[in-house]
């Protein structure tokens, strides 16, 4: 103890430290025998060791008092301040880590059962995230509790990278990154540490985090004040182009960094916290994930007690009192005691399989929290982790589904777990399935479960995949095998079979079960006979009976006992009621299986056709866009496609961009596909269309972040797998609507990737070419005709001498002769390099361009930008640009009635709007077409007119590529 004391008084970590506790195994002794040969007993040593120990740590200059407690002290504190680990101690049969390992690897057997048994074919994804999460944490976790910091460092040097690159400019240096120096003395604390302790790096990181948001705000800030930046001409376009680069860089290596930041800050405080609480949608893997991180954690000796919280079966019992606690001995343990039981096993020390010693905590998972019966979820949770608080070897995991309400406060780390990409489970589908690949089930395999559901049907009915379009049809199509197979196997009619399932759904509340006496009674069969059927389908993973009791059936997954229950109202006239009583966190998702379900029953019917008294029109307008995503072809009616077009051209936003996405999640449908889309978008005129019209699809691109990811999987998707299988039937639409994504602003990059698609698509079906400027040559809207001439001009810049280059020059020119052609000044540059490179480009546009005709003057407020008008040496006053511009304004049809509507025409804005970008188009051919242009010159922010002798050079243009096109979407950037 001298020893240990010195070595104590002697570290610098334990400077802080007033309080030595020094506890002895052996018991207080007084002494015995007479002088002179009396024995010493241990109370009096112990004295003269404290007085030795005091000595040395004043010598040290410390005041430190030294405790000592010898056995019989120590079992009476035990027993005053924590019974519960007297109780543990003194237990007949206190749980043991082996009696843990096997419960749990009974859990996970269950929750990675696969779909049909061992000769269907493994689904295949990448590591997950959440995986490579939980492994981690499982480290950090452990003293000295050192967090890994390499990623971030990575995004922080990008961040110092930008910012030394634009430090020096003079016009944007020192204020949209005025930020930066803190992020990144920040940054230099981590610098060189690949891993820190926990509660440093959780400080930082809220530091890191409030100065990237900062930051970007900043950005915002600044864009704002940088709109309509007047300088001189060559410089200005300069400095806008370099500032789009920058801003759009920096910025998105901020929100990188706070993504980054927000997944390490989880990662430290759950270290620190011993909590984690995992997140994410129905069907998207968490239990997967959880089931396997059991099974490593458990090889490697950490002990794992998982639970699945569809075992609560209890209203009022505590999550450590409920039914799952039959498996175990002590099972009327108070919930206090067990957890001390727990925390005994996870205290104690064992060998790791390198041979050396591992201290582990026990990790408690409770997986699905949702799914449990217990009346108040938030407090249970809130109870338990006051339970388990005073227990350092114990950590607590919790799965959830966010979409289902609160599980308790925000004080739990959290991990937002999502499915793997579309487009990679697509792809698993088809390496599964041995297939050619294809998109018949892509809109339909949304989540790991659907797309191991997907495998086994489509195994099992290979020519079933043009079927498989929704999560209905997969349900259906799944529970419809399963009936013939059971009926086969088991010698019972289907109808039998189907009865069992019916009498399941009828007679269970959502997340309950019943007992195989309950089900043969309601159905009139034996127990016998649905014993058999049960069990069969629970091997197959269609039920599941109880861990507490093998009596108990449900359904193993929420989603299908939601279906089960939505079609059984519908069917017997209860949809009001079902919604009505639904929770009120989880109608709106019942409201839009409700909608996916209608059309298929008989008679077909749309939910708007309901007109539920529970929810408002809005809400029935939003589920039945919704569902138009799930539909297939046969489920699509004339009364599906009206109420479709109205509810695409209504008032309500949201449902106006569901419709939308709807057809873009499923383009090949032959009725709301993009042959459909495309019809609505060419027979609206232009004060419709623009009520949702580029708008609904620009908020697709630049909305939530679930949607911003959505939309760049589906685009993925397009590129590499929709777009190289279109046939000649399909491509002609694919190609009209990538036309009509020209609409879009620059900032959502759809534009440019609309053209690049077309380019490739072009150079396999040229000929619809000619077929789609055909459709669109009487549509009000120049941006798709732009967005195809731009695609043929690319298309014969890259292959001149091909065979397709060929048809689309024959096109260009039947334009061209037949005094057809586009009006705008993309779509004529573009037609001039393919048909007419050698012709000046100002004298290809004036024998272009249809003359105006008179126009009488009217006041209006000017469209096209001071600026903007002064770099042509038109010699025009403010009363002939009004007359001019009201000409261009007619060329569209828009008369006074429509132009607010229309162009987004407010005083304030600085903007170029979609509708304003047209008159932009057209104002822009017919300038160039006419008068010379300058330089873009400004004294004192007042443009100076070309032409003057303040910017007298002047000349006409030749070249496209010397053109000032701004074009229409640029400046929308500085929103």
């Amino acid at each position: 103890m001298r020893d240990s004391f010195a070595t104590f008084l002697d570290r610098p970590e334990q400077q802080a430290v007033t309080t030595y506790v020094w506890c002895s195994t052996s018991h207080r002794t007084t002494g015995s025998g007479a002088a002179p040969h009396r024995r010493t007993g241990n109370d009096t040593k112990a004295l003269e060791i404290l007085a030795e120990m005091k000595t040395a740590a004043q010598q040290k200059g410390r005041d430190i008092e030294v405790v000592i407690y010898f056995a019989g002290d120590l079992d009476r504190v035990i027993r005053e301040h924590r019974p519960e680990y007297f109780r543990v101690m003194t237990s007949l049969a206190p749980i043991r880590h082996n009696d843990v390992e096997r419960y749990s690897r009974e859990r996970v057997s269950d929750i990675l059962r696969r779909l049909g048994g061992d000769d269907i074919p493994q689904l295949e994804f990448p590591v997950h995230e959440t995986s490579a999460f939980l492994d981690r944490l499982a480290k950090s976790s452990r003293p000295p509790y050192l967090v890994q910091t390499a990623g971030i460092q990575g995004l922080l040097g990008e961040v110092d990278r930008r910012t030394r690159k634009t430090s020096s400019d003079p016009v944007i240096g020192g204020e949209w990154h005025a930020n930066a120096p803190r992020i990144l003395e920040i940054g230099a604390r981590l610098r060189g540490r690949s891993e820190v302790p926990a509660g440093e790096l959780a400080t930082l990181l809220t530091e890191l985090r409030a100065e990237a948001e900062a930051g970007f705000e900043a950005v915002t800030t600044v864009l704002g004040a940088h709109r309509g930046h007047a300088v001189d001409d060559s410089a200005m376009g300069f400095q806008n182009r370099w500032m789009k680069e920058l801003i759009l860089g920096y910025s998105k290596s901020l929100l990188t960094l706070i993504e980054s930041v927000d997944l390490l800050s989880s990662e430290a405080n759950a270290a620190l916290t011993r909590r984690l609480l995992v997140t994410g949608r129905w069907g998207t893997g968490k239990s997967y994930q959880l089931a396997h991180y059991t099974g490593r954690a458990l090889d490697l000796g950490t002990p794992v007690l998982l639970l699945r919280a569809r075992d609560f079966t209890r209203a009022d019992a505590a999550i450590l009192a409920q039914p799952w606690r039959e498996s175990f001995d002590n099972e009327n343990a108070e919930p206090k005691v067990f957890a001390a039981m727990l925390d005994a096993i996870g205290h104690q020390t064992r060998k790791s399989p390198n041979g050396g010693a591992a201290h582990r905590q026990l990790v408690l998972i409770i997986d699905g929290l949702n799914e449990a019966a217990i009346t108040d979820v938030p407090a249970a949770l809130d109870r338990l982790q006051q339970t388990i608080s005073p227990f350092p070897n114990i950590r607590l995991v919790v799965s959830t589904r966010r979409d289902r309400g609160p599980v308790a406060d925000d004080s739990m780390p959290e991990l937002m777990h999502e499915a793997p990409e579309r487009v990679t489970m697509a792809r698993s589908v088809t390496r599964a399935l041995n297939a050619a690949p294809g998109t018949s089930w892509h809109a339909a395999v949304t989540n790991p479960l659907l797309a191991s559901i997907a495998v086994r049907v489509l195994t099992a009915s290979p020519g079933t995949a043009d079927q498989l379009l929704t999560r209905a049809s997969l349900f259906d199509a799944w529970r419809d095998l399963l009936i013939d197979e059971a009926a086969a196997g088991l010698g019972q009619p289907s109808a039998t079979i189907q009865r069992v399932i019916t009498q399941i759904t009828t007679i269970t509340e959502s997340g309950g079960a019943s007992t195989v006496a309950d089900i043969a009674a309601a159905a009139h069969l034996s127990s016998d006979v649905v014993d058999r059927i049960v069990q069969r389908l629970a091997d197959e993973g269609f039920l599941e009976t109880s861990s507490t009791s093998d009596d108990l059936v449900r359904f193993r997954w929420e989603a299908i006992s939601d279906m089960q229950r939505a079609r059984h109202a519908i069917r017997t006239g209860a949809t009001n009621a079902f919604i009505k009583d639904a929770p009120e966190d989880r109608k709106l998702a019942l409201l839009a299986l409700i909608a996916e379900l209608l059309p298929t029953e008989i008679p077909p019917r749309e939910l708007p056709e309901l007109r539920l008294p529970s929810v408002t029109g809005t809400q029935q307008a939003r589920a039945f866009a919704r569902s138009l995503s799930t539909r297939a072809n046969e489920t699509v009616r004339a009364t599906t496609l009206k109420l479709a077009a109205a509810t695409l051209r209504g008032e309500d936003t949201t449902a106006s961009q569901l419709v939308i996405w709807s057809v873009l999640s499923m383009p090949r449908r032959t009725k709301l596909g993009f042959a459909w889309l495309n019809e609505q978008l060419r027979s609206t005129t232009i004060g419709d269309r623009s009520q949702f019209w580029p708008s609904g699809l620009e908020q697709l691109c630049e909305g939530s972040q679930s949607d911003q990811q959505a939309m760049e999987q589906l685009l993925s998707w397009y590129a590499t797998d929709l777009f190289p299988s279109l046939t000649a039937e399909d491509a002609g639409s694919a190609i009209e609507m990538l036309a009509w994504m020209g609409c879009s602003t620059m900032a959502t990059e759809l534009p440019a990737f609309a053209i690049r698609s077309l380019v490739e698509i072009l150079l396999s079906y040229p000929e619809q070419f000619k077929t789609v400027l055909e459709r669109l040559r009487d549509v009000d809207d120049d941006h798709p005709r732009d967005a195809l001439f731009t695609a043929a001009s690319g298309l014969i810049t890259r292959w001149p001498a091909s065979g397709a280059a060929q048809i689309i020059r024959d096109a260009c020119r039947h334009v061209r002769d037949h005094g057809s052609g586009p009006l705008s000044f993309r779509s004529l540059s573009a037609m001039r390099d393919v048909v007419s490179p050698d012709v000046p480009l100002h004298r290809f546009l004036r024998e272009s361009l249809p003359d105006l005709g008179p126009t009488p003057w009217r006041r209006v407020r000017l469209l096209i930008r001071d600026e903007d008008r002064a770099v042509f040496a038109d010699g025009r006053d403010q009363r002939q640009a009004e007359r001019f511009e009201t000409c261009i304004l007619r060329t569209f049809g828009i008369g006074a009635r429509h132009r607010g509507v229309v162009l987004d025409d407010k005083p304030h804005s600085g903007d170029y709007s979609h509708g304003r970008s047209l008159v932009f188009g057209r104002w822009l051919a017919k300038q160039y077409a006419e008068h010379p242009a300058g330089r873009r010159i400004s004294v004192g922010w007042v443009p100076v007119k070309a032409g003057t002798p303040k910017n007298p050079e002047v000349n006409f243009l030749d070249d496209p590529g010397n053109a000032w096109d701004w074009y229409v979407d640029q400046p929308n950037l500085w929103r």
